[in-house]
């Protein structure tokens, strides 16, 4: 019993002696990739306190940094995730909930919830996505219709309130299946697309009747409390986007016609896997409609049916797909990648690497990895390209990023280190 106390008092010991991580590291001798700036061939770049410092050919180190030799390394901003269910509560299926007999019952909408309030990613899960190059999700909820409000959160380590970056960056919506958990109205697709625009024409009436009744309510009936419009009318406001289904190009086409409409915010479309269409890419550009896209690209069932032929739509689909990024670049929409159906980063980046096969340059497959996704939600002034002041985000390769099992060296997050290992 003595010796076991001995060596857990020891162990005690041990552990508290461990020195902190170091606040400050200088990475010395590095090509560094700012993405919105030059590439510095060789250079020094400084981490202090979670930011980035200073950055340059000719920095000088810091007497108290923990210096790294980066010599045939490439120093790139943190990848960015830009649509994730990851930590995300799943939809429920269908529990026999209060029948909704149309839009003022309000079903399926829920757009004061916001995702980092119920982020719940396992420590193994936000390793795996780290270990990969990504620093940071963009956390979508996924229940309902107008599920709540996407959060750009860091992988870093702690309570979720310290992974936080931004906690709503814009509105989630959806067009779920049938068997979710409400009933009643909008039972059919039409009806879902339907409700989806009648809410922002409610939003926008409810907008404009607040306005009139604050500059002057004496004599004017008040408008009623709304507890679904309120955070639509913030949105409104804001100027933020409002994150939009369409896959295909009629769904493309259909985004569209409800982003023109006059009661609707700005629009990003997610899916965008049949953008290799040349109307459906002018579509979005003529629209000034951004798009996510979704890199788990199409490919035929692992048991398929032997005696069902697919269409030649549908082969098409399938090999064209990863051809969509590079669409929508020749057109100049700006776009960033998240893969639905991804169980890990390497699902991303293979997605990522079949579309510069297919004819995305190199170049704007990595913005489209990192200072797009940032600038689509309003968060480049602290994410997605390195500069002085900005997060100390970054991920160092010694490959090329798109090179076939290329694996990044190290990350840091919030300008901690870890090894990618």
């Amino acid at each position: 019993m003595r010796r076991l106390s001995f060596f857990l008092l020891l162990a005690a010991a041990l552990s508290a002696q461990q020195p902190d991580p170091p606040r400050v590291y200088a990475i010395e001798k590095a090509r560094i990739v700012p993405v919105d700036a030059p590439t510095i061939d060789v250079g020094v770049i400084v981490l202090r306190d979670g930011l980035i410092e200073a950055m340059g050919p000719s920095v000088a180190i810091p007497a108290d940094a923990w210096t790294i030799d980066g010599f045939g390394m490439t120093v790139y901003p943190g990848f960015i995730n830009a649509r994730s269910t990851l930590g995300s509560p799943p939809p429920r299926q269908a529990s026999g909930g209060p029948l909704s007999k149309g839009p003022e019952d309000r079903p399926a909408t829920t757009p004061w919830l916001r995702a980092a309030d119920v982020f719940e990613a396992s420590a193994e899960n936000i390793d795996k996505w780290r270990a990969g190059g990504f620093t940071s999700l963009v956390v979508t909820p996924q229940q309902g219709i107008f599920p709540g409000r996407l959060s750009v959160l860091n992988l870093g380590e702690g309570k979720r309130e310290a992974l936080v970056v931004e906690p709503e960056v814009a509105l989630a919506i959806r067009i779920p299946e049938a068997n979710e958990a409400y009933s009643g109205y909008p039972g059919a697709l039409l009806g879902r697309v339907a409700y989806v625009r009648q809410i922002f024409l409610d939003a926008r009436t409810q907008q404009q009747a607040l306005r009139v009744y604050r500059e002057d309510p004496a004599g004017l009936e008040r408008p009623p409390y709304d507890r679904a419009l309120e955070p639509l009318i913030e949105l409104l406001e804001a100027g933020k986007p409002a994150l939009y289904p369409a896959n295909t190009a009629i769904e493309i086409g259909r985004a569209a016609r409800l982003a023109a409409e006059e009661a609707s915010p700005k629009m990003i479309v997610y899916g965008a896997q049949q953008a290799y269409e040349e109307a459906a890419a002018e579509t979005l550009a003529q629209r000034k409609i951004a798009a996510l896209v979704d890199v788990s690209w199409p490919k035929a069932a692992n048991d398929p049916d032997p005696e069902a032929e697919p269409s030649l739509r549908t082969l098409e689909f399938r090999k064209r797909a990863p051809e969509s990024p590079a669409a929508l670049a020749r057109v100049g929409v700006p776009f960033a990648f998240y893969a639905e159906g991804a169980n890990s980063p390497d699902d991303l980046l293979d997605g990522v690497r079949k579309a510069v096969e297919a004819g995305l340059s190199a170049q704007d497959a990595l913005t489209a990895l990192t200072l797009t996704p940032a600038r689509l939600y309003g968060v480049d002034d602290r994410l997605g390209s390195l500069a002085a002041g900005k997060i100390a985000n970054l991920v160092v390769y010694k490959d090329d990023p798109f090179e076939k099992k290329a694996k990044p060296e190290m990350v840091f997050v919030d300008g901690r280190r870890y090894d990618a290992e």
